[in-house]
Formats: C-alpha cells, sequence, structure tokens
C-alpha cells in the first residue's frame, strides 16, 4: 500500500523483514551456502523500528551480523561487520588527487592501505573509479595477494567475479533476492543488505541519510573535490558510448555542486575505462599487462612513508605507522618492475 501513513509503511516493512530475513536464513544460513549481513540504519525512519529488525534477526539465528554500531552499543550480543565505505577514497581523490592521481586513481591505494594498516581488515571496495582499475592497480604493485575480500556494489554480479575470480567476494548491492542467488552461482560467500530488509520506503526514496564525500579542505586550507562513478551498469565502461548511455550514467554520478561537472565525469571515465580496456582484453585471450607506472608507485611509496613519518602520527599510532612504512616498502619494490610507461594512458 507504499506510504499512505506511518502505520501503513510500518506494517509493511515488518512484514518485508519478516518475509525476508525468513526467506534468507532458510535458504542461505541454514543450508550454509553463504552468510548475509544487515548493511542497515541509513534508511530506518525510528530508532526503536531499527532495534526491533535486529531483536527479529537475532531471534531467527544468533549468527546473524550488523553494520549498526547503534544496535552493537544498545543491545547486547550483537555481532558487527562492514567493509569501508566510498567516503575514504573520495575524500583522499580530494585531498590527494592532484599530487597522487596524474593518471590513474592512486589516491585509492593511499586510503586502502591507510584502512589496513589502521585496522588488519584487508578488504577492499573498488568501485567507486571502477573495480577493474582497481584490480590491476593491485596487481601491479604486488597488493592483489594481500587482499581479504572484495566488495561488488555496483554494475554486474558476473562481471564482478570474472574481475576476481580468486578473491572471497562480497556483494552489497542487494536489491531482491534473486541478486543473492546469481551471486552465489558467481562463487559469493558473503553479502550485505538494508532497503532490501524492509528498510527502504516505497514512494518517498528520498528518505535517505546516505552521503558521500565530495569535497573535503586539507590542513594547508585547500580544499579539493572528488566524484564517484561506479561500475558501468551495462558492462565495461570501455564501451561506453556517449550517445545511447550518457544520461543514465550521469544520473548516477555523484559529485560536488561547486565542481566541475563534466570535467569530473571525463576524469572518472579516464580512470574505468583504462581498466575495463584491460579486463576485455585479457578475456579475449590477451596476455596481461601493467596499466601502473614505476611513477605512480613511487609517488603511492613516497606518500605512505610521508604520513608514517610524521611525528605526530606516528607517536600516536605508532604499529599504524610502522605497517604503513612496511607497505611502501613493498609498493617501492613492486614499483621498480614496471615500465616506465604503459600503452594503456589514461
Amino acid at each position: 500500500q507504499g506510504d499512505a501513513s506511518w502505520d501503513v509503511w510500518c506494517r509493511e516493512a515488518l512484514l518485508a523483514l519478516a518475509l525476508t530475513v525468513t526467506r534468507v536464513q532458510e535458504e542461505v544460513h541454514a543450508p550454509r551456502r553463504g552468510a548475509v549481513a544487515f548493511f542497515s540504519g541509513r534508511r530506518a525512519p525510528h530508532v526503536g523500528f531499527h532495534l526491533l529488525q535486529h531483536l527479529y534477526m537475532r531471534h531467527l539465528h544468533e549468527e546473524w551480523r550488523t553494520a549498526s554500531l547503534v544496535a552493537a552499543r544498545l543491545l547486547t550480543g550483537v555481532r558487527l561487520v562492514g567493509t569501508w565505505a566510498h567516503e575514504g577514497p573520495m575524500a583522499m581523490h580530494a585531498l590527494r588527487g592532484d599530487d597522487l592521481d596524474a593518471r590513474l586513481p592512486i589516491s585509492s591505494l593511499f586510503w586502502m592501505l591507510l584502512f589496513w594498516a589502521a585496522t588488519g581488515v584487508h578488504t577492499v571496495l573498488t568501485d567507486a573509479y571502477g573495480s577493474a582499475t582497481f584490480k590491476y592497480m593491485l596487481r601491479d604493485l604486488g597488493l592483489l595477494s594481500s587482499v581479504g575480500t572484495v566488495r561488488q556494489d555496483s554494475g554486474q554480479i558476473a562481471r564482478f567475479a570474472a574481475i576476481f575470480p580468486d578473491c572471497a567476494k562480497m556483494a552489497s548491492e542487494v536489491e531482491d533476492f534473486g541478486d543473492i542467488e546469481e551471486a552465489l552461482g558467481c562463487g559469493f560467500g558473503s553479502f550485505g543488505a538494508g532497503g532490501f530488509f524492509g528498510e527502504k520506503r516505497l514512494t518517498c526514496k528520498e528518505f535517505s541519510i546516505v552521503a558521500k564525500i565530495t569535497k573535503a579542505t586539507g590542513a594547508n586550507g585547500v580544499s579539493g573535490y572528488a566524484g564517484k562513478l561506479g561500475d558501468f551498469f551495462d558492462g565495461s565502461w570501455a564501451s561506453f558510448d556517449p550517445s545511447a548511455h550518457t544520461a543514465k550514467a550521469k544520473a548516477k554520478f555523484i559529485v560536488n555542486a561547486e565542481a566541475d561537472k563534466e570535467a569530473m565525469f571525463e576524469r572518472m571515465l579516464s580512470f574505468t575505462v583504462v581498466g575495463d580496456a584491460m579486463h576485455d582484453a585479457v578475456a579475449a585471450g590477451a596476455a596481461p599487462s601493467p596499466i601502473t607506472t614505476q611513477d605512480d608507485g613511487v609517488r603511492l611509496a613516497r606518500a605512505l612513508a610521508q604520513l608514517a613519518d610524521t611525528p605526530r602520527f606516528a607517536d600516536a599510532y605508532p604499529r599504524t605507522a610502522q605497517r604503513l612504512r612496511d607497505f611502501a616498502a613493498g609498493v617501492s619494490a613492486a614499483a621498480a618492475t614496471l615500465p616506465t610507461q604503459t600503452q594503456a594512458q589514461p
């Protein structure tokens, strides 16, 4: 019946919750086909409803996990799960894009390695500037084998699985149960979903507190901008046809209102095309070649080492600083094996 009143919405949301959670429990968790976590909270209209969702999930299966810090603080026995969010690489592009991202979104790797060093959790959310581009940057700089789990959040499930055939995979763009079935068939073992479990309002789609960092200002007072393109809804960004795809692509494109939207879109597109073109070529039988140059690796290693050796940072976070130095050394060694130029210049 939609959103005719709060009572109607809450009743339908609870029904959706009960039916969806029960199906996931019976068809995914009970037969141990995978693990589905509740990526929750950004659409829940009331804290009581939000907590009721968690209580019902835990009633069915005590192994349910959530990304909700609120639920973990207010309820006993709640188990947290999560990866990092798009806000990380977007903020780093805004802050460090001018010096790191001359050719490729190297600032995304800077953010990733900072997260790894701080948490010890080697998850990766790859799609902000193209999952294939992220994969080949990881490969070129000797980091792919250190990835724990890669998370799919846009584009096509099967294509993402083909980009990362040897990594543990999580799908978090789950609109219906068919997405879970498809992902299970493609080798995914874990999932994160929110609106799928009844949070999403039906006729008031703007009810959401989701936010993206599209502008950041550094300690020097200089502001930078970022966008988020995501993986291509129709497969490969290398096959992007402006006449056919621009309207839909730009409708999903996230960018600050103050920024030059056209220039930012073209820059993000140039990032994604490099990796997608390489993936398409490899899928057609070509041997993979580096998309990353020595200079890219040197800039990343230098940025990691500089942060690690900043006195205030090193004094406050000595273990994280040492891990960053270790990553910097590994990246530097890998960079020395890369060409000074590549055939696939963005």
